[in-house]
Formats: structure tokens, C-alpha cells, sequence
């Protein structure tokens, strides 16, 4: 058996907060336990570990964990194939119908809720009292539905899902982890949406317009150069403000009229169209989900359990208690015994002679000057 010390690992680190959740509620007997980590010299912390890995085998925390780390993939799969199903059925919505597109609802309906999560999560980083808005993302519903899946709410999954939040939180990871999550669903939702605008666009004929009842044309036209300017440092082009007043002047519905725009106009707005997306919706999702890996990296290594706190303190006090006793100060006389001459047996009984010297001044000399010659020394 293999008795070595060994470092905790991740899953070590969420079963031994899942124990500490669960012990709140009262002990559990754990003094067959205690002794075998002991037993396999293992530091503080792996002692620990050990303890709460076969606690946990016992209540059965291990086995939904490994359920949990099974199902996980299948669980991200899913809520990626629902974010695409919704991706693409936006992109119809923007590109089916009669052809005409409204470039600011087009707008709208594609970044609006992109933007507010965006807002609420880099408002999360900003203030950390605000962690709701990690657990409602899609990586802390993606977290929320593993520990569903693999134990219900019923069993030990509930104290598993708190316990890996609480790691995370404590880590300062939870924000960077369910980020990671999230922009990377809202990546490939975005280049799902992209994909197929542009095969409509490429292979369909569209009107691309706006309409409005109250707002200033003027405000479209600083609205598109505005909006555009970000994507133009990319290549996509931004309509000039003929092109955007066409529609208001109505000829956008005369076809050959002046300022009635063409196949070239048409092509102008929808790469406006498709730069907004990929500027504001893709590249921002992309980076921050690049960001969040990168500080995943650098940080995992502080998701373990904090010994300072008064339960762990309790569990190395009681280890500490049950080591053997070790000698460390051993008595200075036993060093200088040595055994009796060889000619002074326990059963001698003749009368020579003993000198014996006991607890002797360093600075006496031994042995005695002029010893009798017959006379055993014994110090």
C-alpha cells in the first residue's frame, strides 16, 4: 500500500468543504478515519484531505462528485446546442420574412441582452457584493444543472455545488470561472448568429432600412457614424449620411430614384451591420473568455480549504493529540552508563574492591588517582 504523502487536488479540495458544510449539522464518526491518516504520515493538509475523502466515500459525496465530473461536458453540450438553436432562430427572425431588415432592431435584438450581462458581469468584478449576477450566468446555471443532473436535490449534490462556489469565491475565481463559461456560450452563439447572416446575405436579396415616428433623422446619422467607427478600424464599411437619410426621404422605395441606394449601398449596410456584431458581440465575448482562462491558470492553485478557520484548526489540534510521543530532550546520564567489566557479574560476590563515581563534577578527574589495583571502576 502506498503510504506517501500526496498533494490535494481539486476534487480533494471540494470534498473536504462539502464535509465542513455538512458537519455543521454535527460530527460524524470519524475515529477509524482519523486513525488511518495518521497512520500514512501525511502533513496537515493531507491529512485532511485523507479524512474527508473517506468520509466522503461513506456518506456518498465521492460517488456524485464522479457523477458530477461525468456529466458536466454533456451538461455544457446541451446548454451550448439550446444557445445555438436560439442564436439561429434570432438570425432568422432578423434575416427571414420579406427581406426588409431594420438595421436598429437587427441591432437591438442581437447585443441588447448580450450588453446587459456583459454590464452586469464586468459590474461583479467592480463590486464584489454582487455575486448574484455570476450565479444567474450561464456558467453558474451551467454549474446550478450539473449538480441537478448528477444527484438531484435530494442526496449530497447541494452541499457539492455550495462547497465548489464557496472554493471559488474564496479563490476570487468565481467571477472569472462563470465568465469563462459564459462568454465562450456567447462566443459561439455570436459566430453561429454570423454564420448565418452571412450565408442569407450572400445568397439573398435584402433590404437593409430604419424606420422611426419621433426621433431626428439627424440622430440616425450620428448614431451609424458613431456606431461604426469601431468596426471601420477593421475594414467594414460605414454608410455616409446620403445613404443613411435615404430611407427618410422615401427613396429607398423608388427604386432608380435619386439617393435610392444600390446593390453597393445594400452591401454597405449589411457590412456595417455584420462589423457591429463582430465588434461588439464577438470580439468582446472572445477576449474576455481569453482573460478568464488566463487568471483561471494563474489562480486554480488557491482552491483549497483556508486552515486557519476554527473547523480546521479543530481537525489538526485532534491529529497533533493523536501522534506518538517522541523523545526530543533524552536524559544526559543514559549516554555516559556503560555496562559493568566483564569481571563483575550480577552474581559475583567476591569482596574486591568497587569505585564507583556518580554524578561527578566535569572538572574531577576520572579515573581517581591511584586506584587500588584490584578495584572495579564504575561511573
Amino acid at each position: 500500500m502506498n503510504t506517501a504523502p500526496r498533494e490535494p487536488d481539486l476534487s480533494d479540495a471540494v470534498l473536504t468543504e462539502a464535509v465542513r458544510l455538512i458537519e455543521q449539522a454535527g460530527p460524524l464518526d470519524d475515529a477509524a478515519v482519523m486513525r488511518a491518516a495518521v497512520i500514512r504520515g501525511d502533513d496537515g493538509a493531507g491529512r485532511i484531505a485523507r479524512r474527508a475523502c473517506a468520509l466522503g466515500q461513506r456518506i456518498g459525496l465521492e460517488s456524485e462528485l464522479a457523477r458530477a465530473r461525468h456529466w458536466a461536458p454533456w451538461v455544457g453540450l446541451a446548454l451550448v446546442l439550446a444557445i445555438v438553436v436560439a442564436g439561429l432562430a434570432l438570425a432568422g427572425n432578423v434575416v427571414g420574412g420579406e427581406r426588409r431588415i431594420n438595421v436598429v432592431v437587427a441591432l437591438v435584438s442581437l447585443l441588447g441582452l448580450h450588453l446587459l450581462t456583459l454590464l452586469l458581469w464586468l459590474a461583479g468584478l467592480l463590486l464584489p457584493s454582487l455575486t448574484s449576477s455570476f450565479s444567474a450566468s450561464l456558467g453558474g446555471l451551467w454549474l446550478a444543472l450539473t449538480a441537478r443532473v448528477a444527484g438531484g436535490g435530494r442526496g449530497q449534490a447541494p452541499a457539492l455545488l455550495r462547497a465548489a462556489t464557496h472554493l471559488l469565491a474564496r479563490a476570487r475565481l468565481l467571477p472569472w470561472a462563470f465568465g469563462f463559461v459564459s462568454h465562450a456560450i456567447w462566443s459561439l452563439s455570436f459566430g453561429v448568429v454570423l454564420g448565418a447572416m452571412l450565408f442569407a446575405l450572400a445568397f439573398r436579396s435584402y433590404t437593409l432600412s430604419w424606420e422611426t415616428t419621433i426621433l431626428d433623422p439627424g440622430f440616425f446619422v450620428q448614431g451609424v457614424r458613431v456606431l461604426g467607427w469601431a468596426p471601420s478600424r477593421l475594414g467594414f464599411p460605414v454608410p455616409d449620411a446620403a445613404a443613411v437619410l435615404a430611407p427618410w426621404s422615401g427613396a429607398a422605395n423608388v427604386p432608380g430614384a435619386p439617393g435610392a441606394p444600390g446593390a453597393a449601398g445594400q452591401r454597405t449596410w449589411a457590412l456595417w451591420l455584420t462589423g457591429c456584431i463582430v465588434v461588439y458581440g464577438l470580439l468582446p465575448r472572445l477576449l474576455f473568455a481569453l482573460v478568464s482562462a488566463a487568471v483561471w491558470r494563474r489562480r486554480r492553485g488557491a482552491l483549497r480549504p483556508d486552515l486557519a478557520e476554527p473547523y480546521y484548526r479543530k481537525l489538526l489540534a485532534r491529529f497533533e493529540a493523536m501522534e506518538p510521543t517522541i523523545i526530543v530532550d533524552a536524559d544526559p546520564g543514559m549516554a555516559s552508563c556503560r555496562p559493568a567489566p566483564d569481571g563483575l557479574a550480577a552474581a559475583d560476590t567476591t569482596e574486591a574492591p568497587v569505585v564507583v563515581g556518580f554524578e561527578l563534577p566535569p572538572e574531577w578527574p576520572w579515573p581517581p588517582t591511584a586506584p587500588p589495583a584490584s578495584a572495579h571502576l564504575v561511573r
